[in-house]
């Protein structure tokens, strides 16, 4: 049965989660892309607890305003929390590498990889109580206080662009000349500012959706995403 859980608050989740990945097969590639609800949810606390954390993974603020938490924290506690965010927004990028990094032969039935898809996803980001984060009180509290996940990404649904997508692997085949291992990618699209993106590992592509709806650069991006798994 689907969802894996029997808390009500992490079914819906689950469902709408999975629901709003999109995805395109062929023999020859494969691509999915994710609105990325999860995402929203760590950048929408971090922008509640007014942290500054630095680093070429972690994305711009989010291009909406998002009402601040008033923790009571002294500057060592706000420091402290930043680290512990910063380590959240680390393990959920490392989940996806993970998930995307997976052998062809390693994937599953799509009800099996579903479920474990969702229960990697769970040791990272399990609402609505968020005991993955128990070691951070106070990051644990933004987080149970920001969910559910609220506008605008709660509607944010990336589409896939089939041709264009088709167009940027013709340009890898040719220019690599590759026949061999299929080739795939994974695109989360997060509603951050500017014409941000980041290819953390093979095949795994965060962007923000200033990006991902600029044709030109979007396309130069994903075909980085493409040929980074061909090695």
């Amino acid at each position: 049965m689907w969802p894996p859980t029997s808390d009500m608050s992490n079914g819906f989740f689950s469902r709408r989660y999975i629901s709003r990945m999109q995805s395109i097969e062929t023999p020859s590639w494969s691509i999915e892309v994710d609105g990325g609800d999860s995402a929203h949810l760590i950048l929408c606390v971090r922008a509640a607890c007014a942290l500054s954390p630095v680093g070429a993974e972690i994305p711009p603020p989010l291009i909406t305003g998002v009402e601040k938490l008033d923790l009571k924290l002294n500057p060592l506690e706000v420091a402290d929390l930043t680290v512990a965010w910063t380590s959240w927004w680390r393990r959920y990028v490392h989940r996806e590498e993970v998930v995307n990094l997976a052998k062809p032969q390693q994937r599953l039935e799509r009800d099996d990889r579903r479920d474990a898809d969702y229960f990697a996803l769970m040791k990272v980001f399990d609402p609505p109580r968020f005991q993955s984060l128990a070691s951070c009180h106070p990051l644990q509290v933004a987080a149970q206080r920001h969910w559910p996940l609220g506008d605008p990404w709660s509607t944010y649904s990336p589409a896939i662009h089939h041709s264009r997508t088709e167009s940027v692997v013709q340009r890898v085949l040719a220019n690599r000349r590759s026949d061999g291992d299929k080739l795939r990618a994974k695109v989360t699209v997060v509603l951050v500012e500017g014409t941000w993106s980041i290819i953390p590992a093979p095949g795994l592509l965060l962007c923000s959706a200033g990006l991902f709806d600029d044709q030109v650069l979007y396309a130069i991006e994903l075909q980085r995403a493409f040929e980074s798994t061909l090695g």
